[in-house]
């Protein structure tokens, strides 16, 4: 159940939808059939649902809002049995169907009573709310395309290659060093076979 684009204003009933985002502000519309604007800004405290949750007293400290109204819809439907003008029995008796862990210290009746409001809103102008489902990991996972063997080969060529060239570079330089020193060597010894030796002047004592 996806609500953040569904949000309540402090000190204003009912719920509003997000339109867009000004620079100091939101723009929101009504959650109803007047669609009304209004323009939220720094004076007004805007709360997204999906960011509101409900205190337990279980291993998870708090519950989302979410989580609490896809089970009152899961256990009741579209119609309650309580409204904002029940008791405080009949109340926390009603959250504890949808979720008996709920902090009976730290909710109060009246986090109740506007729970059941919004409830009453949401199912009435914003039922496709309690369909939405988020996909799960797993399934993300199994649509997700395989890479190609293709692309796998080309990876493997590109980091396989430049090792070998490096490898066949070091092997030939040597070579290369040897060949051109064989060279300057039978050069020079042609050159020392070629030259003429020089003729020595003999002295003669007298």
């Amino acid at each position: 159940m996806d609500l953040k684009d569904i949000a309540a204003v402090s000190g204003k009933s009912g719920l509003y939808k997000v339109i867009k985002p000004t620079r100091t502000g939101l723009i929101l519309e009504t959650l109803d059939e007047v669609k009304g604007k209004l323009i939220a800004g720094a004076t007004n405290k805007v709360s997204l649902l999906n960011e509101i949750s409900v205190f337990t007293t279980g291993e998870e400290v708090s519950a989302s809002l979410a989580t609490v109204l896809v089970n009152i819809h899961k256990k009741y439907g579209n119609s309650i049995p309580v409204d904002s003008k029940a008791s405080n029995n009949e109340l926390f008796d009603f959250l504890a169907q949808a979720l008996p862990e709920f902090d009976r210290e730290k909710v109060y009746p009246s986090d109740i009573k506007k729970l059941v409001t919004w409830y009453g809103i949401l199912t009435k102008h914003a039922p496709e709310k309690f369909t939405e489902e988020e996909p799960k990991v797993e399934e993300l996972k199994e649509t997700a395309p395989p890479a190609s063997k293709k692309t796998a080969a080309k990876k493997d060529e590109a980091e396989t290659t430049p090792k070998e060239e490096t490898k066949e570079a070091k092997t030939e330089k040597p070579k290369a060093k040897k060949e051109k020193s064989a060279n300057v060597d039978a050069t020079t010894a042609e050159e020392d076979a070629t030259k003429k030796p020089r003729a020595t002047k003999q002295t003669t004592k007298k």
